[in-house]
């Protein structure tokens, strides 16, 4: 009988390390064969404290953008941590907006130049008229064109103003004319202001 085990468990223990090489070689070429879905990006430039001031054709300030974090990618794309912009008018900042985090594509011409800006979280939109009233929209999804100076989003949008609060779904916005177009399920309210 002692014969008989001395000759089982070494048959038993190389079966049983046959099998597990096999499962393991197994379970590597089939890791090995899954290539991931899409490639790894490639980051071209990081900073921390951005701030960029951009000009228009006659040299006055169009538009600013600040930043504490921006990762820029090799397929032109920016990605910006609590992102600040100010718009101007005849040289004086009209608009402002932020965000928790946002995305710049490049216009795709070779350019470099910003034509769009995804603001992602918390993402506000005010001003402050000539005597001193208070316009903010608020919404968790922006698309901003600094050239253009329009601001358009799909998602719930509230706006207040002097005595009136809006809100409604999807809004397109013209900042050098002023003019928003919000889009359904729009409400609004008019608040007598208190003296």
């Amino acid at each position: 009988m002692q014969r008989l085990s001395f000759v089982v468990i070494p048959a038993i223990v190389a079966i049983g390390l046959f099998f597990s090489l096999n499962l393991l070689e197994d379970v590597s070429s089939s890791r090995d064969s899954i290539a991931p879905s899409a490639s790894v990006r490639q980051v071209e430039a990081y900073g921390e404290g951005i701030n960029t001031v951009l000009f228009d054709a006659l040299g006055r300030i169009d538009y600013t953008l600040q930043s504490s974090r921006q990762v820029f990618y090799q397929d032109q794309e920016t990605e910006l941590e609590s992102p600040y912009i100010r718009l101007f008018s005849e040289g004086e900042a009209r608009w402002n907006i932020v965000a928790k985090s946002g995305r710049i594509s490049a216009a795709g011409d070779g350019s470099n130049e910003i034509s769009n800006i995804d603001l992602l979280g918390g993402v506000e939109v005010y001003m402050l008229d000539d005597f001193g009233n208070r316009t903010m929209l608020a919404t968790e999804y922006l698309n901003v064109n600094p050239q253009l100076e329009t601001l358009e989003t799909e998602a719930p949008v509230q706006m207040s103003s002097e005595g009136l609060e809006q809100s409604a779904i999807g809004m397109q916005a013209n900042l050098k004319d002023e003019t928003i177009l919000f889009k359904r399920d729009v409400r609004g309210v008019y608040v007598v202001p208190r003296e």
